[in-house]
């Protein structure tokens, strides 16, 4: 991600995550596995993620194809494996979604499918 421009910052697990959030982190993408250690799924997370930051777009990443992105309301799911290609079009995708959904003007509302 940091080739494709990205500041990146990681963490080891969802609830280490969830605390650099909690400490003021404001991200403007959240790309996390929909299966996490530490007791926090990637959905929990982002959920918990966005009550702090309402406009984090969120990317899901799974090698499970059933785990989540097939259920209206959830954010859109990248299967592993994936090329960097594939994975900067689903980052560019998240962000345009997050920028049409915070300008009044262009009438689109964020969806995730």
């Amino acid at each position: 991600m940091q080739a494709l421009g990205c500041a990146v910052h990681a963490a080891e697990d969802g609830p280490a995550a969830l605390q650099l959030v909690e400490e003021g982190l404001r991200p403007d993408l959240l790309l996390t596995d929909v299966m996490l250690h530490g007791g926090l799924s990637g959905l929990h997370l982002a959920e918990k993620a966005r009550h702090w930051q309402p406009s984090c777009a969120v990317l899901l990443i799974s090698a499970y194809a059933v785990e989540a992105g097939t259920t209206p309301g959830q954010p859109p799911l990248l299967l592993k494996p994936c090329t960097g290609d594939e994975l900067a079009a689903a980052l560019q995708s998240a962000l345009t979604q997050k920028v049409l959904a915070s300008d009044p003007l262009s009438g689109e509302k964020l969806t995730f499918q």
